[in-house]
C-alpha cells in the first residue's frame, strides 16, 4: 500500500505532541540519518518504520518543504483562541500574575532541556478558559493547575504554542523585576539568568529548535 504522507506547509499543522516527540528523539545519540527520519515522521506525524522504507527523492522533497516551514517564525501573538469548542485567552495582564502561577511557570521554565516536555503544562498556566468578553477586553477562569487541560492541550497547534512562547520569554525579565517583594531576591535572579539564556536577542527556545531541525535538512541534503 502507497504510504500517504501529510506535509505540514504552516506551524498550524503541527501538533505539539508531535513538536515534543520531536525534541524527544533528536536529544537522543543517533548519526545524521537516522535524525533525519526521526524529523520528517514526528513532524509529518508517521511511524518511524514507514518513513525509513521513503525513497530518497521523496526525503530529499520533504526536506525541502520542512526546511521552509523552519525558517518561519510566527511573529503574531495568539491571545485568544478557540480549541474543542471551548474559547482560551492568555493571562490578560502578566503584572497581576498570582504566586501560584509565577512558582509554576518557575517550575516548569527551570530546567532548560526539559522546557518542550513541559510546554503543555506551561500552555495550560498561559491559557484558560474564557469565562467574560466584551468591548475586545475579556477575564479568564482563576488559575488552578488542570493536568486534564496540560493533556489536553497537547493537540494544540504550533502557531499558538510559539507565539506565546516568543512574547512570554520576551517579557519575562522585565515581569520578575517587576514581581512583588514576598519572591526572595534570588530566586527572581535565577529566573532571569535562565529567561537571558533561552532569550537573548530572540528566544532560544523557539529559534535554536528550528535552526537546529533547519540545519540537519541541509546538510543530509548536501550529503545525497
Amino acid at each position: 500500500m502507497k504510504l500517504k504522507v501529510l506535509i505540514p506547509e504552516k506551524w498550524s499543522d503541527i501538533k505539539l505532541q508531535h513538536f515534543q516527540n520531536y525534541h524527544s528523539e533528536m536529544r537522543k545519540d543517533i548519526n545524521q540519518a537516522t535524525r533525519l527520519i526521526q524529523t520528517i515522521a514526528t513532524l509529518c506525524d508517521i511511524r518511524f518504520l514507514d518513513a525509513v522504507k521513503m525513497k530518497l527523492k521523496d526525503v530529499k522533497s520533504i526536506s525541502k518543504n520542512l526546511i521552509k516551514l523552519m525558517e518561519v517564525i510566527p511573529d503574531s501573538m495568539v491571545m485568544v483562541f478557540e480549541f474543542k469548542n471551548i474559547k482560551y485567552g492568555f493571562i490578560p495582564n502578566l503584572d497581576e500574575i498570582t504566586i501560584g502561577e509565577y512558582a509554576d511557570l518557575e517550575f516548569y521554565l527551570s530546567d532548560k532541556e526539559k522546557i518542550w516536555d513541559n510546554m503543555h503544562w506551561i500552555m495550560s498556566i498561559l491559557y484558560r478558559e474564557v469565562k467574560e468578553e466584551k468591548d475586545g477586553k475579556y477575564i479568564i477562569e482563576k488559575y488552578e493547575p488542570s493536568k486534564d487541560r496540560a493533556e489536553l492541550f497537547k493537540d494544540l497547534s504550533m502557531n499558538v504554542v510559539y507565539s506565546a512562547s516568543n512574547f512570554f520569554l520576551s517579557l519575562g525579565e522585565e515581569l520578575l523585576t517587576t514581581m512583588p517583594n514576598f519572591i526572595p531576591k534570588e530566586e527572581k535572579k535565577q529566573m532571569i539568568k535562565i529567561l537571558k539564556k533561552m532569550s537573548g536577542d530572540g528566544s532560544e527556545l523557539s529559534t535554536t529548535s528550528q535552526g537546529e531541525t533547519s540545519q540537519n535538512l541541509k546538510r543530509l541534503k548536501e550529503n545525497n
